[in-house]
């Protein structure tokens, strides 16, 4: 997955999340990318430790703790708040696992940190795209603030829907 500001194959539009296609996955492959304007030039590697070179801050995801020298396990919203305190002083990564293995205790190793993403006890394992999806909104949030600054759209409250008209419509 690249994240930084690359255009949608389908929308053509920069909305900061694309898949790389299957094709361009081997190693030493290059390929540009549109970062807010500025073509930059992105490379596949083989091996995490070259991916991480010059990273000041790598953060994993997985559903068991982290090992023991990770500070703490974060949750989503606090993840997203120590990628916005660390982003000034150079790349973040975040890292993702396999849909059916996850991180590696190597991998998970080379983390500074670890977030995990709350989850039902009796399928303790997110799907992939939306353990991505549950981040990088989580990071937007943190970068845009809790409520982007536009105005309402017509007839609809500026207002969040409360407890009871939540309830009205999940009983539709």
């Amino acid at each position: 997955v690249v994240t930084s500001g690359t255009q949608t194959p389908f929308l053509k539009k920069s909305i900061g999340m694309a898949m790389l296609p299957i094709a361009m996955a081997t190693p030493g492959t290059e390929f540009t990318i549109d970062v807010r304007g500025r073509q930059v030039t992105a490379r596949v590697v083989p091996e995490l430790p070259e991916a991480l070179h010059g990273v000041v801050y790598t953060i994993g995801t997985s559903s068991r703790r982290g090992p023991v020298h990770q500070e703490q396990d974060l949750f989503p919203r606090q993840m997203a708040q120590e990628v916005l305190r660390r982003i000034n002083t150079g790349d973040v990564a975040l890292l993702f696992g396999t849909e059916d293995n996850g991180l590696s205790r190597e991998e998970l190793l080379a983390c500074d940190a670890v977030v995990q993403i709350p989850a039902s006890s009796d399928y303790p394992t997110l799907n992939l795209s939306h353990a991505v999806a549950i981040c990088l909104y989580e990071i937007f949030g943190a970068v845009v603030g809790e409520r982007p600054n536009r105005p309402p759209r017509e007839g609809m409250p500026d207002d969040p829907a409360d407890g009871a008209l939540m309830g009205r419509l999940m009983d539709k």
